[in-house]
């Protein structure tokens, strides 16, 4: 070998070939850390235990949607269920309950005893019980047009197990008011 060979390699091919190695090199290197880089900041998959399922988050969602909705029913069941205190001037003069078969009629008088100058229609309920205070029927209907210091009759229809029948109980348990419209004509009477 020549010193001149020596001492000046990069006249040689070899040098250059050796080049193309190391670039070919560092491309595989940069690559590689690409490679790394990229699966580093993908988001890792979430490891789920195998009790629960994928669609977990999606129940518990749907049962908290229910019961805040059963909440809600019921706030709204407890503020129907209140009762209307005008109903106290409504009371029962007298009641009878007429059977046949599975059916029943339950008659009688209501009186307003209020101060109220508008006549109310007045829903009504009758419940019938055996000897021991036990529901066997009901029975449902309305008194209307009641005025104050008025008595009217009212008649109830359900149904009853006849064989069971014991006690009547009759309690108003809603009022509409039937107060007059101004602006409304008034209707013409009916001549038969």
């Amino acid at each position: 070998m020549h010193i001149d060979e020596l001492l000046r390699p990069h006249r040689r091919c070899r040098f250059i070939a050796h080049t193309a190695d190391l670039s070919a090199l560092s491309v595989d290197v940069m690559m590689s850390a690409l490679r790394r880089y990229s699966a580093l900041s993908r988001p890792q998959p979430i490891c789920r235990p195998t009790a629960n399922p994928p669609h977990t988050p999606i129940l518990k969602l749907i049962i908290c949607c229910l019961v805040l909705l059963a909440i809600a029913l019921s706030a709204c069941n407890d503020q129907s269920q209140q009762v209307d205190p005008r109903l106290k001037y409504f009371v029962i003069i007298d009641s009878r309950v007429l059977i046949e078969g599975n059916g029943a009629e339950v008659f009688g008088e209501l009186e307003n005893t209020s101060k109220m100058q508008f006549p109310f229609d007045v829903s009504m309920q009758a419940d019938l019980m055996d000897i021991n205070g036990q529901m066997v029927g009901t029975a449902t209907g309305t008194a209307e047009d009641v005025g104050m210091g008025q008595v009217r009759q009212f008649e109830l229809v359900g149904t009853v197990d006849g064989t069971r029948y014991a006690r009547l109980k009759v309690t108003p348990v809603s009022l509409q008011e039937k107060r007059q419209e101004l602006g409304w004509p008034t209707p013409t009477p009916i001549n038969p």
